[in-house]
């Protein structure tokens, strides 16, 4: 690709200080100069001139502005020295006294844990997606590409978190919507960003470890107003899956299935499940380090917490809006970090803080173990089971990009679209949406952790999404890894 700062938009930018910075450090410039000129200054003076030293920005000093940069500002730009003579000169020389006022420190190297060429995979993947045959893709998209991938470890460090517009993507003069903007993605939601049927395997665990019999069916049948689905929400299927239990529900990403599962829970239940896998919280990638204890003001790498939007009056969500929620729909919105960590936590039975800096200087960040998730073996390993399916069964929604055959690995995974529109004719698919595939490989033990985001697209999951997945996770860079 040529990126000579690959993932830039995470990693972020400095600047030197401009104009306005320099007029509004005037006060205190003039302060450092009159304290500096007084030979004669007060301990309190002392420790006065000590703070202005590092607070005062010298007209070449640079600063993070943004990204880890701004985040690690305070470790990456060191601080200020203040040398002062006393004396027949103000040179060091014979008949000077020299005095150190405060020793200048350099700055530290941040070392992250980012995989450069990981990051270099998943920008080619996102920057120049290859067209698939299939011929409900959204040829639009590809030309102008809006998303974002994320690559964990299976201990929860972050191989990779790209964005796509960036600094070295092509932008057409003539270009709309998101395509214009060069965002950092995988931690931001820009736009309302439901998770869609991704979300689903969280919900089928929590019913299971609360009483649901996985062998309960539901019928995707016809709809009175045309289609197919389950009371008021329509499946992607429009003739209808049929009778469907639990296993096959998730394999072949059924909404009546889980619109009826929705109807069934409590709104105390999405609350519950959402906080249990992470969403709506940190991930921890803007943890302060363990020597400051979060005690010091950092800005920088800014991040959504998104999660589950309850009513403002405190009421119980409809039963209506039930049905949305349990298809990762209308109240619940993700970031590609957030599903990425929830899906760590399905696969290693553990909720964990992210690891994005592993070191500082000589200081090392250590990994922060996570809990053990509130769930029994049985209802994880079945969700596992049925999502290893979706790939490896000729009905599941990514059996056609994600096979075994296809990648020459099994992956657990599941595949979501998110309508974000509403359709203009009863059961017509052709509405924009955002679409998702989150899961990980080898499917037994995770090692690597993936989420590849489609932003705004005509093109379903199972005609989009999964052939960006397919790509990525044939580079040889990801082959190597795993």
């Amino acid at each position: 690709l040529g990126d000579e700062r690959p993932a830039e938009l995470l990693v972020g930018r400095v600047q030197a200080p401009t104009r306005d910075d320099i007029l509004r450090q005037r006060r205190q410039t003039a302060q450092l100069r009159e304290l500096a000129a007084d030979p004669l200054r007060s301990p309190e003076e002392e420790e006065q001139l000590e703070r202005l030293i590092g607070d005062v920005r010298l007209p070449d000093e640079t600063r993070g502005v943004s990204g880890v940069e701004a985040l690690f500002d305070l470790e990456l730009r060191g601080r200020n020295g203040f040398v002062e003579t006393h004396g027949l000169t103000e040179l060091v020389a014979p008949g000077g006294e020299r005095l150190f006022a405060r020793e200048a420190v350099d700055g530290e190297d941040v070392r992250l844990t980012l995989r450069a060429e990981l990051v270099a995979a998943a920008q080619r993947t996102l920057r120049e997606p290859e067209v698939p045959n299939d011929d409900k893709r959204d040829d639009e998209w590809y030309a102008a590409p809006v998303g974002a991938i994320v690559l964990l470890s299976g201990a929860g460090d972050v191989l990779a978190a790209v964005s796509e517009p960036d600094e070295g993507s092509r932008i057409d003069p003539g270009a709309e919507g998101e395509r214009q903007y060069l965002r950092e993605r995988a931690l931001r939601k820009p736009t309302f960003q439901p998770p869609g049927s991704v979300f689903k395997p969280f919900v089928a665990a929590w019913a299971l470890d609360h009483g649901l019999d996985p062998a309960r069916t539901v019928v995707c049948g016809p709809l009175e107003k045309g289609g197919a689905g389950h009371a008021d929400l329509r499946c992607w299927n429009t003739a209808g899956h049929g009778t469907m239990d639990l296993h096959a529900a998730l394999e072949q990403s059924c909404n009546a299935y889980f619109a009826w599962l929705g109807e069934t829970m409590k709104t105390q239940d999405f609350v519950a499940l959402c906080a249990a896998f992470g969403f709506g919280a940190p991930t921890g990638v803007r943890t302060p380090p363990p020597w400051d204890e979060g005690l010091l003001r950092r800005s920088g790498l800014a991040e959504d917490l998104a999660g589950l939007a309850l009513p403002e009056n405190g009421a119980e969500l409809s039963a209506s809006l039930r049905r949305r929620v349990a298809n990762g729909l209308a109240r619940v919105e993700a970031t590609p970090m957030q599903l990425a960590r929830a899906m760590q936590a399905l696969g290693t039975g553990a909720l964990g803080e992210l690891r994005l800096v592993q070191r500082v200087g000589e200081r090392e960040v250590p990994p922060r173990p996570g809990e053990p998730l509130a769930f029994s073996a049985a209802s994880l390993d079945f969700v596992r089971r049925a999502m290893i399916d979706v790939a490896a069964a000729p009905l599941g929604s990514a059996h056609n990009a994600l096979s075994f055959e296809d990648l020459g690995v099994r992956v657990a995974v599941k595949t979501g679209s998110a309508d974000i529109e509403s359709r203009k004719e009863q059961g017509d698919p052709k509405v924009l949406k955002h679409t998702w595939v989150a899961g990980w490989l080898p499917a037994e033990k995770p090692e690597l952790v993936f989420v590849v985001f489609v932003h705004r697209t005509l093109a379903t999951s199972s005609h989009g999404a999964v052939f960006v997945a397919r790509q990525l996770l044939r580079q040889p860079e990801v082959r190597a890894w795993v």
